[in-house]
This record gives structure tokens, sequence and C-alpha cells, in this order.
């Protein structure tokens, strides 16, 4: 009867109207979660950047959701001064940027393990080769099946700008050099044999790499969801294939060698992201990108 089709549906509506404020109570609750968790990465990740003597680093994230699985930890560390006193330490920059694999909650923690573990192992004095031997280990041993870490790790003496770094499955570092004639420069990318990301296999080793940062010269450190960011479909026009690559390793080491007159690390890491997300032309990333600036004077 009608009654009865009547009754029936109110019945289908009051369960509806239940599960929805279930779900929404279950979505907010995940929402709280979720701002905990980002809240706490904000506060491992640095803020407040060394500048040193002649030397200045900047560093950020851009987040493609509520919480990242990328990485960086920026910090000096103070070696033992020399026997017999009155000698000031020496110190070291220590530069560690990361991208973790997978997404949302699982990957932030891991995320937050990684840079607990790179840091102790550098302040214990490991050369960046041998930090990522160490931190490897540790999350071959703790992670589950399918997740990994890939990491750069270099230390910079900022007095003589020599750089030692070690790379696990992560893009290596972008050197930007002026000529001596006062041209454009060029920016080197050292090779480097793309050895295995963290968390993978036990018992690997990593190579070590070194060169000079001169004066005026700038360092980029960055995960592939800088290189990977992709332009938005064009909106009633049809774009070249040019424009809706990827903005691609190129184009990222032009933004770093055109912005070389910056005044410091902040304004030219600023400059890139610009150019960087100019090239998006609004298209929510992807993945989470990260940059860090170093430049010496």
């Amino acid at each position: 009867s009608m009654l009865q089709s009547f009754e029936r549906a109110r019945l289908t509506l009051r369960v509806a109207l239940r599960n929805l404020i279930n779900s929404a109570a279950a979505q907010e609750r995940l929402s709280n979660e979720l701002a905990v968790a980002r809240a706490i990465q904000e506060s491992i990740l640095a803020t407040n950047f060394p500048v040193l003597p002649g030397m200045d680093v900047c560093a950020r994230i851009d987040m493609a959701r509520e919480v990242c699985g990328d990485l960086y930890d920026c910090f000096v560390m103070d070696l033992a001064a020399t026997e017999g006193g009155g000698a000031a330490p020496q110190q070291r920059l220590c530069c560690v940027v990361g991208d973790v694999s997978g997404k949302g909650v699982p990957a932030a923690m891991l995320m937050s393990g990684a840079i607990s573990l790179a840091r102790a192992a550098l302040l214990e004095g490991l050369e960046p080769a041998a930090v990522l031997v160490r931190v490897n280990e540790a999350l071959v041993r703790s992670i589950r099946a399918g997740m990994f870490v890939t990491m750069l790790v270099a230390v910079i003496d900022p007095l003589t700008g020599n750089v030692v770094w070690a790379a696990a499955g992560h893009p290596p570092p972008m050197r930007a050099r002026v000529s001596p004639a006062g041209g454009d420069g060029g920016v080197h990318i050292d090779d480097w044999p793309g050895e295995l990301a963290l968390g993978i296999k036990s018992g690997r080793s990593y190579s070590s790499f070194s060169f000079v940062l001169e004066p005026g010269e700038a360092l980029l450190l960055y995960t592939d969801g800088a290189t990977e960011a992709v332009r938005a479909p064009g909106r009633g026009k049809r774009r070249n294939a040019e424009e809706e690559n990827f903005y691609g390793e190129d184009r990222l080491a032009r933004s770093l060698l055109q912005r070389l007159d910056t005044p410091d690390a902040r304004s030219l890491l600023e400059g890139i992201r610009m150019d960087l997300f100019a090239h998006m032309a609004g298209a929510a990333p992807h993945d989470d990108v990260t940059l860090m600036v170093i430049r010496r004077w």
C-alpha cells in the first residue's frame, strides 16, 4: 500500500541520514588527525636556516596533500676544537633531502623517522655515504614491504666550500657556476650511478662524491616532484607539446642559473618556485615539491 511505501521510504531515509552523520563524524576525526600529523611534520621541518660566514641556505616543501612524504633537514654541526685549546670549533653545514614512497599518514610517519635517523648519524660524525648505509639498515628492518626512501646527504665546509655528498635513488645536486668572463656560466651535475633507494635491500654500500662550491656559485637539492610537475590542460585552446611536458631537469637548471644575481638563498629559491608554478598554470601538484638552495658568497 501507499502507507507501507511511505514507511519504507521513511526508514530508508532515516538509515541514510544516520550513515551520513556517522560518515561526517568519521571524516571530521580523520581531518583532525591529519591536521595533527601536519603540525608534527611542520615542527620537524626547519624554518630557521643557518647563516654562516660566506654561505646561506633555504629550503621549502610545497605539499600535494594534507601531509607529505618529502623530507629535508639542514643544520650546522660543530666539530671538536683542535687540541691545545683556544681554537674555535670547525663547523659543517649538514643537508638532507629525501622522498618517501607512497602518500598519506604512513609516508608521513616514515618521513619523520628517516629524518631522525639521518640527523643522528650525521651528529655521530659519519660521512654521507656511511649515513645512507646506517639509515638503509634501519629501514630494511623496520618498514613494510613495498615502501622505500630516496635520500641525498651533503656535508659542506663553509670555509673552503668543499662539498661531500652521496645519494640513494635520489637526483644528484645541481651546481650553478658563473662564467669567469661574466657570462651566464653553466649548471654542472655530477655523474651518478643511480644507486638503490633506502629500505629495499640490506648490505648496500653507497658512492661518495665531492667538489668545491666556489664563491658566487649556488647548489640546488630537490625532489622529483619539481622536475615532474605538469602544466594544467589548456582551457579552450590547444597548447603545444613542449608546454604540456614535465617542468623537467633542463628548465629547473635554467631557472637556477638565471637567478644567480639574487641577494640570498631564500630569494633564489622563491624565484625558482614562481617559475615552476607558472609552468603548472594552476594545476594542483601531483607530488610534493621540495627545493633546497645553498649559496656561497
